[in-house]
């Protein structure tokens, strides 16, 4: 946490305070220090006084939310000044809360616990969000998946023509049976990330694998004229990256 005051009693009163809770403390005594130490230490978040000479709170918070590297930072105001418009214009600025002096202690400290909490679920939801959109793409093409996000149902399409290549190993069966579990599955897991990484190289869609299966298509869901010799050139790469994969091995594919 930041704290952001040009009078050192204050600051060495809410340091105490605030240190007895168990915070990481940083302090400035004007808002162009707030500034600096802010861009490097990156705070979870700051209390900003407003009457500070040179740059104010105002002007500290107005650069602080335009800085990529702080504008995620916290920003509670502290402040003598308790006039409706001081309050509306620290909230129009990007701060979360404005709290007037004096104050209680036990408020200050009950309104960052709240505003940190707050963050924090912010975080959690955003890591969610995150992850929910790779399992997305990881079952559906991007295209399909975006129009899903964007609440699109009816996902019904017409192509006149496109490209489907399905590939099995030879002897998958045999070759499976005298290898335990884990080696099957890493034994996969290699020759598919290497075809995958292919798929992408010719702009392809890969549909899905089932045991030692492989779907490829070509012109679906992003139609494209030459589908049919992209997956083509797909499969020669294909079958070259698999043969070279295995060459060394005990493993002929």
């Amino acid at each position: 946490m930041l704290l952001v005051d040009d009078n050192p009693t204050n600051l060495q009163v809410l340091y105490q305070a605030l240190e007895q809770q168990g915070y990481e403390l940083l302090i400035a005594q004007s808002g162009e220090e707030a500034l600096e130490i802010a861009a490097a230490a990156q705070p979870a978040l700051i209390l900003l006084d407003i009457n500070m000479p040179g740059m104010d709170g105002f002007e500290t918070c107005r650069r602080l939310k335009a800085a990529e590297s702080t504008r995620d930072c916290v920003i509670i105001f502290l402040s003598a000044r308790d006039s409706h418009d001081d309050k509306i214009e620290g909230l129009r600025l990007g701060a979360v809360d404005y709290v007037t002096k004096p104050f209680q202690f036990e408020e200050v400290v009950a309104r960052v616990n709240t505003q940190l909490e707050l963050k924090r679920a912010r975080e959690e939801l955003i890591v969610m969000h995150e992850k929910a959109d790779a399992l997305l793409l990881n079952i559906l093409p991007q295209p399909i998946a975006e129009r899903l996000k964007e609440n699109e149902r009816n996902l019904v399409e017409h192509f006149p023509e496109a490209t489907i290549l399905f590939c099995d190993i030879v002897g998958f069966t045999q070759l499976a049976s005298d290898m335990r579990p884990s080696e099957v599955v890493g034994f996969l897991n290699t020759t598919f990330t290497a075809i995958d990484g292919l798929v992408d190289q010719w702009g392809l869609e890969k549909v899905k694998t089932i045991g030692d299966a492989y779907m490829v298509s070509g012109g679906v869901p992003v139609p494209r004229a030459d589908h049919a010799e992209a997956v083509a050139g797909f499969a020669v790469d294909m079958m070259d990256t698999v043969e070279n994969l295995w060459a060394e091995g005990s493993l002929p594919l």
